[in-house]
């Protein structure tokens, strides 16, 4: 079972939760606004208070799955067009490149392959974001 929160640490759950930037959710949860910045960043990588945004993200429905399936979908997009006209007309099927490459941005913006880009190679730039996904959701 994982350490209850202190008041302040489930305002600024409930104030991230809702959207708010994090240093003004901390600021509302009480920490002082010199230090609601590094304070904020430090309080939500504690384990509890994951545990405690999971949950509170899952009670609302909000799943990693449903943040990620209109991405997936956007990756796949296709546009219909008709050619032709009467008993002639046939669907054509084409990318949606736009869509796609919309799609594509927000996938390496979650995935923080377009922070900090020193340049390096694609490999070692996905070795990166494999890593530090790792290290997120604690896998070995």
């Amino acid at each position: 079972m994982a350490k209850p929160l202190t008041v302040k640490e489930a305002k600024l759950v409930k104030g991230v939760v809702q959207g708010k930037p994090k240093y003004i959710a901390a600021t509302e949860a009480g920490y002082s606004p010199k230090s609601a910045r590094s304070i904020a960043t430090e309080t939500l990588k504690k384990p509890n208070i994951q545990e405690a945004l999971q949950a509170e993200l899952a009670r609302q429905g909000i799943t990693l799955e449903k943040i990620v399936k209109p991405i997936k979908d956007g990756l796949e997009a296709e546009k219909v067009h008709i050619v032709g006209n009467g008993d002639q007309a046939m669907a054509e099927i084409t990318p949606d490149h736009a869509t796609r490459l919309k799609s594509s941005q927000m996938a390496q913006t979650i995935l923080g392959a377009n922070k900090n880009n020193d340049g390096g190679n694609i490999q070692n730039q996905f070795i990166q974001i494999n890593n530090n996904l790792k290290d997120k959701y604690g896998i070995k």
